[in-house]
């Protein structure tokens, strides 16, 4: 293992608080009916713009979607590339940085295949799949860390597998290859199709920790809500005690190193529309050495 887990101690003089949000904004070209895009991007920006995240991941953000989250959004940078040519065609896994916060140092993007620095399906996937990294420089403090945002299948059992264990990989390479030290910051957002205890995470869970386990404030319910037609996961556990619910709800993860975890909460408030997606954002609160 190359990186220590854990929190960074001490009585220091000064602390960073930041707030990571990871959002699957829906596609826009997705025919929704009273849940269309039009109907509901109002409310997905007041919401963005009470939150006022300092990192944001976002996933499936169609090219409409890109233009007008740019135009309402004019405090932060994006950063991403289309999935299908690796420029501004199909979904984007889109990484939003508050500038008045940070800088960037580098960034890129690699497909989750065999073939990552090139459009490309991997393994049993349905569709291409993205990872958008960032290095960002703290002004406040002058560190450094790597944040990353990413999509896995939502059909391909070994595509999601052989997905993480790339995912982690590259994590590791990037530390080393970006200089980020011994106890690097690295945080990761997704929209993972799969729960938390899966067997999958093992390759990511020896490396960063869980937010919504390791938060002392921490939010267990679910996170795809289907815009409304999905069951609370007290409700569906009652009614089937034995089906493993959470590996089709509670889907929405952050993943972390070498900050401390306050709060993990998933956002269900009413910001003028019925839904803002068919997944609610969920956020992460941390203390930064």
């Amino acid at each position: 293992m190359f990186f220590a887990l854990g929190l960074t101690t001490g009585n220091l003089l000064a602390q960073s608080y930041l707030k990571v949000m990871s959002f699957n904004i829906r596609m826009s070209m997705a025919n929704d009916s009273l849940n269309a895009w039009p109907l509901r991007r109002g409310a997905s920006e007041r919401m963005l713009q009470l939150e006022r995240p300092a990192l944001l991941g976002m996933q499936e953000v169609c090219p409409d979607q890109v233009e007008y989250l740019d135009s309402v959004l004019p405090q932060y940078r994006r950063l991403g590339v289309g999935r299908e040519d690796g420029i501004a065609d199909g979904e984007m896994m889109a990484i939003y940085f508050d500038t008045t916060l940070f800088d960037l140092e580098d960034w890129g993007s690699f497909w989750l295949s065999n073939t990552p620095n090139v459009p490309s399906l991997g393994w049993d996937a349905a569709c291409k799949r993205t990872c958008t990294w960032a290095v960002l420089l703290l002004r406040q403090s002058g560190r450094r860390l790597l944040f990353l945002d990413t999509h896995l299948d939502h059909v391909g059992v070994v595509a999601r597998e052989q997905e993480v264990r790339q995912i982690a990989d590259s994590i590791q390479s990037l530390v080393v290859r970006q200089d980020l030290g011994e106890k690097p910051i690295v945080l990761l957002t997704a929209d993972f199709n799969t729960g938390a205890a899966n067997r999958i995470f093992k390759p990511l869970k020896f490396i960063l920790n869980e937010a919504r386990e390791n938060a002392p404030v921490s939010d267990h319910e679910y996170t795809y809500n289907g815009f409304g037609r999905v069951q609370t996961v007290a409700e569906h556990k009652l009614q089937n005690p034995e089906e493993d619910y959470d590996d089709k709800v509670i889907i929405d993860h952050i993943f972390y190193s070498n900050v401390q975890p306050l709060t993990f909460r998933a956002l269900r408030e009413d910001y003028g529309a019925p839904f803002i997606s068919d997944h609610f954002p969920v956020v992460f609160e941390v203390k930064l050495p």
